[in-house]
């Protein structure tokens, strides 16, 4: 009789808890929509063959137009953490990252780490072969090696396969393009780098690029046609206050205030409320204005495919008179933005 009740509440016990296994499973996925649902990081790139190559030499083609205008007159497609695009479940975390609560990070990431931390579905070249212009590269020097970061480690900078190969590579192929890289965030093993470690990391930027770097210049002032008349393709931007070198631009010559939100609408709305109204007023004239269009979401590549749209949208209406230079977004190939890009420089 005891072995016959033991057996009972036994059973019981187990059909209960998988009772509850079922009805939890049910609510989490009634809860997390297909939006949320975080892909498999395969689901999530964007093959090099299927990338729209129209516009990799969209500079030397429209050099007529574009020769003689400052910089800041250009409209450009830009890339947010444009080096992301490696960040899987095996990335190491960046150690000397803070995050906005003030820790560093020490774990490695998980699903949804991964598809917050990856704001972009391709590679560095293959951003380029779109018609990309200004690259969004936060560095991170790490066990005796330069990487890409984005609170985790992604891609390597040097080496065969690495970042500046891959740049280097393009400008080789394309000697009319110009190409921007904005490197302010910088970290060692523990923090920001010290002035003496970001002199070591932008020497090691100059001997890597040495010619095609062009020296420090105004933004409202220097023009394509000028850069390439010295041979330069490369404009790199940095905090000067932590290095001497002649070929930083310096970074308080960019406006590129930060909307924090996840809903597309509101950002639009925002950007145009807090931003464009103020460029429309002649507000950064003479700096490189960074037109951040991108959301705070856990899925930055799905978030993408909604934000782009209503950006492009707004670029060919209420936005298509106003004075706006870099177009900076996640997905960069997928956006579909070259062409409105094209479109407004011929206007």
């Amino acid at each position: 009789m005891k072995k016959a009740r033991a057996i009972f509440v036994t059973v019981t016990c187990m059909i209960l808890f998988v009772s509850i296994v079922l009805l939890y499973s049910c609510a989490w996925a009634k809860h997390h929509k297909s939006s949320d649902i975080y892909e498999s990081d395969e689901a999530i790139f964007t093959n090099s063959e299927d990338i729209d190559a129209t516009y990799a030499d969209w500079m030397a083609k429209n050099n007529d137009i574009i020769k003689d205008l400052p910089i800041n007159r250009i409209p450009l497609l830009g890339s947010h953490d444009a080096g992301s695009y490696g960040v899987n479940r095996h990335s190491h975390p960046c150690h000397g990252y803070l995050t906005h609560s003030g820790h560093h990070i020490s774990r490695m990431p998980k699903w949804s780490d991964v598809t917050s931390a990856r704001c972009q579905s391709a590679s560095i070249e293959d951003q380029l072969r779109y018609g990309v212009r200004y690259l969004d590269l936060r560095i991170a020097f790490q066990n005796n090696k330069y990487w890409i970061e984005h609170m985790w480690l992604s891609t390597p900078l040097l080496g065969e396969d690495g970042v500046f190969a891959e740049i280097k590579d393009f400008l080789s192929k394309y000697p009319q393009e110009i190409v921007i890289l904005n490197m302010k965030e910088l970290w060692s093993e523990t923090g920001e780098m010290t002035s003496q470690e970001a002199e070591v990391y932008f020497q090691l930027v100059e001997k890597e690029f040495g010619a095609l770097l062009a020296p420090a210049g105004d933004f409202a002032q220097a023009t394509i046609g000028s850069l390439l008349a010295q041979g330069a393709q490369l404009i790199i931007i940095g905090n000067t206050e932590r290095t001497a070198s002649s070929f930083i631009w310096p970074v308080n010559k960019l406006d590129d205030r930060w909307m924090d939100t996840g809903n597309s609408d509101k950002l639009c709305d925002e950007l145009n409320s807090r931003v464009v109204s103020a460029w429309r007023s002649g507000e950064s004239a003479d700096k490189l204005r960074i037109l951040q269009a991108m959301t705070t979401t856990k899925h930055k590549i799905l978030k993408a495919r909604e934000t782009n749209v209503k950006i492009m949208e707004r670029l060919k209406t209420d936005w298509k008179d106003a004075p706006l230079n870099v177009i900076q977004v996640d997905d960069s190939v997928n956006s579909g933005l070259m062409q409105v890009i094209i479109e407004r420089l011929k206007n």
